[in-house]
């Protein structure tokens, strides 16, 4: 059995498509996150990029790139989710991708982003993350002594270092081996321990626990003498300790009886284990996106029941859970998203955010709107005179 890419599918979908282009968008900050800058990579865009990824999407990338392991395990686990939305939203996606072609400390490698394009088209570019050529599109173009917000604003090698208290700071050389890594981020490749820029030890040498490995391996071993050791895969039928030996969901195996088998999925009113605890043998069908929940679990035994996630009444006790798209209020009453326009009972509606001074849901403020007492629209950033602002007018002055 190969080893199961749940994992990566879980945490993908929980965080939606655009935590992985947050990397090089909005999500880092006022910073590298938000673009191209100097009017290079003109033939960059955002819309480009939602288009190609919703264009892939439908002609079945995301399932291909699963592989038929991971795609059956996790139909098992999850038979209700409509795995053509697995992934997010692509219009999320595509708003932090032009904020990143907006930002003047980055520029636009031509070249990767055409590329990039040709591997979505082409099924090779990972659609859950983004990888491969796609994360090579955005270049650091600030120089040693100019302002920064992250590392990526840097040239080459650089990092930004953050002076005073505020976001900003300014890009340094990065700190070389057997540097003071208390000054800086080390150079790629290696590590800071002890404050000291050190190569990370690989499979079979010596470790520090606290450091770990740098190929991917795990530092284990007796105190004092740990050694980095090369993960080891269970399939099914293998001898085992625990269930985390297994892996659980993120494999569809569990430990029982000292054994590894494949991880039971029960119905409503069943017993089951809550997802990714220790001892998870029975999965609560359609538990991971809301549908149902392991509820009234026994702290001693680990044990509780699959239990049907309300849409109105009483949120389900120890979590106030809810049903998938439906949210626990302040009363403790599953209640679905308000609209614009009326009280946040609960949550706002996709599109909208609950305004501060009066507790409406009001839509986002977009570009020269004020914004003391209500969010900015994803591609706007609220300034120091509180009116929504382009993230290039919000970033650290070079």
């Amino acid at each position: 059995m190969m080893k199961s890419l749940l994992p990566l599918l879980i945490t993908a979908t929980l965080a939606l498509l655009s935590t992985a282009c947050d990397d090089v968008g909005e999500g880092e900050g006022e910073g590298e996150g938000e673009g191209e800058g100097e009017g290079e990579g003109e033939g960059a865009s955002g819309a480009e990029i939602g288009a190609a990824i919703t264009a892939a999407s439908a002609a079945g990338c995301k399932a291909a790139q699963l592989g038929a392991p991971d795609l059956e395990l996790f139909q098992r686990l999850e038979p209700s989710y409509d795995f053509s939305t697995f992934g997010g939203d692509e219009d999320s996606v595509a708003a932090a991708f032009q904020a990143s072609v907006d930002n003047p400390a980055t520029t636009v490698d031509q070249a990767s982003y055409d590329e990039c394009l040709a591997d979505i088209a082409a099924c090779a570019a990972d659609l859950f993350q983004l990888q491969s050529s796609c994360t090579e599109i955005f270049v650091g173009s600030r120089t040693a002594g100019q302002g920064c917000a992250v590392n990526e604003d840097c040239a080459g090698d650089g990092n930004c270092r953050i002076t005073g208290d505020g976001d900003c700071g300014v890009c340094d050389a990065s700190v070389a081996l057997g540097g003071d890594c208390t000054t800086g981020a080390c150079i790629e490749g290696s590590s800071c321990v002890d404050d000291v820029c050190v190569v990370l030890p690989v499979t079979g040498q010596r470790c520090e626990p606290d450091a770990g490995c740098g190929d991917g391996s795990n530092c284990s071993g007796d105190q004092g003498a740990e050694v980095c050791v090369a993960g080891v895969v269970f399939v099914l039928g293998d001898d085992c300790r625990v269930n985390q030996e297994c892996g659980g969901l993120f494999s569809g195996l569990a430990c029982v009886d000292n054994v590894c088998v494949d991880v039971k999925v029960v119905a409503v009113g069943q017993p089951c284990e809550q997802p990714f605890s220790n001892n998870v043998v029975r999965h609560c069908v359609d538990s991971l996106f809301g549908n149902n929940v392991c509820a009234q679990v026994d702290q001693v035994t680990g044990v509780g029941t699959c239990t049907a996630a309300p849409t109105s009444g009483a949120c389900l006790a120890e979590a106030k859970e809810c049903a998938q798209d439906f949210f626990c209020n302040a009363d403790n009453e599953c209640k679905a998203a308000s609209a614009i326009g009326e009280e946040c009972d609960a949550t706002c509606a996709e599109g909208s955010t609950c305004r501060f001074d009066t507790f409406v849901c009001v839509a986002f403020a977009v570009e020269g709107e004020d914004c003391k007492a209500v969010d900015c629209a994803d591609e706007f950033e609220c300034n120091s005179a509180d009116t929504c602002v382009g993230f290039a007018a919000a970033l650290c002055p070079a």
